[in-house]
């Protein structure tokens, strides 16, 4: 029998030419079919690999900065409805503080009672004004000056009598009992 030849040429590998073959890719473009030996093909065959290599990287570089960009508008986003969330959130606290404001304003114009001035119900002064005249008249007020019912606050007010009054004529006509008068400080004997 007959040995079978070998081509030492076909055996060796040109590092120059091929130094590192990977595996082959079945998406790779073949080489000449015709002359699988010849040198040329397999230089067109070895560049045409490396550049679907290079573009596939640059393809995945490209890829990871799209990524980045979109997490970056999304992380972007993100903050402004961050920022949007906490305005709204400023905003109706705002509303209600002032609610709450024109409240005790009105409780106090009309002088009503902390629990009642809680109570007070509108969304404007017209109409909080118009509730807290209706509580107003729920609300018994004493009067001072009743015999019953001495002045409070100040003591050094007088309490003036109409039996008294009518006796001082120059009295009864001063500015100081008008003011009595108005305050209920003028009681009956």
């Amino acid at each position: 029998m007959a040995d079978p030849v070998t081509d030492p040429v076909a055996d060796q590998v040109d590092p120059a030419i091929d130094p590192v073959d990977p595996p082959a890719d079945p998406t790779d473009p073949p080489a000449d079919p015709a002359d699988p030996k010849d040198p040329a093909a397999a230089r067109a065959a070895y560049e045409a690999r490396q550049a679907k290599k290079r573009a596939d990287e640059l393809e995945r570089e490209l890829a990871g900065y799209k990524r980045r960009e979109e997490d970056a508008r999304k992380e972007k986003m993100t903050q402004a409805q961050k920022l949007q969330e906490e305005r709204d959130l400023l905003a109706n606290e705002n509303a209600q503080l002032k609610i709450e404001n024109l409240r005790a304003s009105v409780g106090a114009e009309l002088k009503l009672p902390p629990a009642l001035t809680a109570v007070l119900v509108g969304s404007d002064r017209e109409s909080m004004m118009a509730h807290g005249e209706e509580l107003a008249k729920l609300v018994s007020r004493p009067r001072v000056g009743n015999p019953t019912d001495p002045p409070r606050g100040d003591g050094n007010k007088r309490i003036y009598k109409r039996s008294e009054l009518r006796a001082d004529v120059k009295l009864a006509s001063s500015p100081e009992v008008a003011l009595a008068a108005r305050e209920g400080r003028i009681t009956d004997d």
